[in-house]
Formats: C-alpha cells, structure tokens, sequence
C-alpha cells in the first residue's frame, strides 16, 4: 500500500508541476488545501507525503521558504524521495533562482536519469542562464528517453535552435518531429516558413502544398502565406495561390467570413491581388 501511494504521488508531482496543471481553482482552494495538510501533519509530522504534497501547494501558493522547509524535512524522513529535488527546481524556477533550480535538477537527474522531463525541465533553466548548447544537449536527451516525445519538446527545442540561428538544424528537428509523430500541420507550418527563412523556397513550397492536401481547411492561410513568399521571385505562381485563396474563400459561411481575423486575411488578400495585376 506505501508503495502504491508513493507512485501516486510521484504522478502528481511529474504530471501537476511539470505541466504547469494546479490542483486548486484560486488562492482560496490553495489555502483550505494547504489547511487540511496542515493538520494532517500536525498528527502526523514524520509523513514525508504529506509535506510533499504540501510543498507543490505551497510553491504554487508562492509561500517558496515553507515549501522548501518542508522539501527539506522530506529529505531527512525520505533521502530517497527523489522527487523533491524536482520540485525544489520548480521552487527555484518561480524564485528565478537559476543556479540553484540547476543544481535540483542535476540532484534528480542524478538519481532518476531516466526521467525525460528533468532534462526538458532544466532545458528551460538552461536558458535562463544563458547556456543554449547545453539546453539543446538536454532537449536532444529529453527526446531521446521518450519515445514518441510530446510535440512541446520538439516544438521547444526548434524555438531554441532557431534563436541561435540554426536553421537547418531545426528543420532538421521538423523532420525527426514528422517522422515520430506524423505530419501535424503545425510542425509542417514551421517547418516550411524555416525553410523560407533559409531561402529553401522550392521545399518550403513543397511543405505548402502538403499541408494543403492533408488539411484542406488550412487552404486560405496557407495559400496566402504561399502567395507572400513568391511575391517578388514569381509573381504569376503569387497570384495563382491568391485566386486559389479566393475561391476557398467564397465557399466560407458569412458567419465564418465575418470574424475579424478573417476579415483581415481577406482585405489582405485583396490588396495583394490588386498590387499584382495593376
């Protein structure tokens, strides 16, 4: 039964604080939580879970010194309790405390190296420090331990390798994405404006025309995002995706046509049509 427990709450710590889901609905919720465990520990204050369970409230409560207060007593009644570590970063993180999350993080993976999310985790801090080669080392890691890895690691780790101005490299993480988990449109969508950006415009084109066909509600957007990026290089291919634009277009619900960003999109469009056959 202790060790069922135990791996529950090793699953709220993971799935509560490294998603960023709360238990508790406001600050109201978080105190009559708090309170209870308050209580609870109070009868029983050697309980190591229960003054787990208390520090995420409290970290989320933004009380950090009791949460690592009571971290630090899971310590003394629970060294093997590992997942303190994991939650102390997150302690550290809301501080903005970067050395220290760092070296929580580096406590748990050293015990749990197993775990995808220390790694995608200290990926975060490591950006904060200022170290981008090491948080793309510990995102290529973060993927390489969970296999398929959740499209945020992957999305993660293209925002990183674009701010360094690797562009192949990201594309290259488009692909890797693409193949693991399928051909998401949005992978796709970033997958070709990188190549664009990268002067790839016959790829990029390619990607375009793929995620026309596998998502034809995408067809508006894409076509004129397409249209853009053959403005100056080809201006027939240009106009042709914005007359393909139009007619998906006029098959739209006056509902839908008359949602602002939509109206946009299409005054947009009309502009662009104009500049190309003035």
């Amino acid at each position: 039964m202790k060790q069922f427990s135990e791996n529950i709450l090793t699953i709220m710590v993971m799935a509560m604080i490294a998603s960023g889901i709360t238990p508790a609905n406001g600050h109201g919720d978080l105190h009559m939580l708090i309170s209870r465990l308050d209580e609870e520990i109070a009868r029983n204050p050697s309980n190591p879970e229960k003054r787990l369970e208390r520090a995420i409230l409290l970290c989320q409560h933004g009380s950090h010194d009791k949460a690592l207060a009571d971290l630090k007593e899971v310590g003394k009644l629970a060294p093997k309790r590992h997942e303190r570590h994991y939650v102390a970063a997150r302690v550290h993180m809301s501080q903005e405390k970067w050395e220290l999350a760092k070296s929580a993080l580096n406590q748990h993976i050293l015990a749990l190296p197993q775990q995808s999310k220390s790694y995608f985790l200290r990926s975060q801090v490591q950006i904060k420090r200022g170290k981008p080669s090491d948080a793309v080392a510990d995102m290529n890691q973060a993927i390489k331990l969970h296999s398929p890895a959740p499209l945020n690691y992957y999305l993660h780790l293209i925002q990183i390798q674009e701010r360094r101005g690797q562009v192949d490299e990201a594309i290259a993480v488009c692909d890797h994405a693409r193949k693991s988990l399928g051909d998401l449109p949005n992978i796709m969508m970033i997958q070709a404006r990188l190549l664009r950006g990268g002067r790839r415009i016959e790829e990029a084109s390619q990607i375009y025309a793929q995620i026309r066909k596998k998502t034809p509600s995408l067809t508006f957007s894409v076509s004129l995002e397409e249209a853009q990026m053959w403005e100056k290089t080809n201006p027939q291919k240009s106009l042709s995706l914005l007359i393909q634009a139009e007619l998906v277009w006029n098959t739209y619900s006056k509902r839908k046509r008359d949602r602002a960003p939509m109206q946009k999109l299409h005054k947009e469009l009309i502009t662009k049509k104009q500049f190309l056959t003035r």
